[in-house]
């Protein structure tokens, strides 16, 4: 059990880090509610785990008033997973993206183990540029 909870926390941190630390990155005008992004991703991860502990890996079924609050938690999940990826996109266009724009950075992220090979270069070359930037600056 505890390497099931190890390996859940390393796949789903993984977008956490990412979109809260390409918030340095974002151009000015461009404004994406961050502090609702890490909301609901502590929601999802800590009722995820709450599940997974409770239920000993084997989940659970909601079903009456218990589903209206899972309700949430779904949506919750689907923008912790999108929002790294709008963020990514809104710094490569210097402007707010669409979801048409960062649809397919969406399916990398959910997909993470195959999506990781295409989007860690690109924020590699974001934080490369920028600290360049800042070293020419100083």
């Amino acid at each position: 059990m505890s390497l099931n909870i190890i390996g859940y926390l390393v796949y789903f941190l993984w977008p956490l880090f990412v979109g809260h630390a390409l918030q340095e990155f974002v151009p000015r005008k461009v404004i994406l509610n961050d502090t609702f992004f890490l909301i609901n991703g502590f929601i999802f991860i800590l009722t995820s785990l709450t599940i997974l502990i409770i239920s000993d890996g084997e989940g659970m079924t909601f079903s009456g008033l218990e589903a209206l609050p899972f309700f949430y938690v779904v949506f919750a999940f689907v923008h912790y997973l999108s929002f790294p990826g709008k963020t990514l996109r809104s710094i490569e266009h210097n402007r707010e993206a669409s979801f048409g724009e960062y649809f397919g950075d969406f399916f990398l992220v959910v997909f993470l183990p195959f999506g990781i090979w295409f989007l860690q270069p690109r924020i590699n070359k974001i934080v490369s540029e920028h600290t360049l930037e800042d070293e020419i600056k100083n």
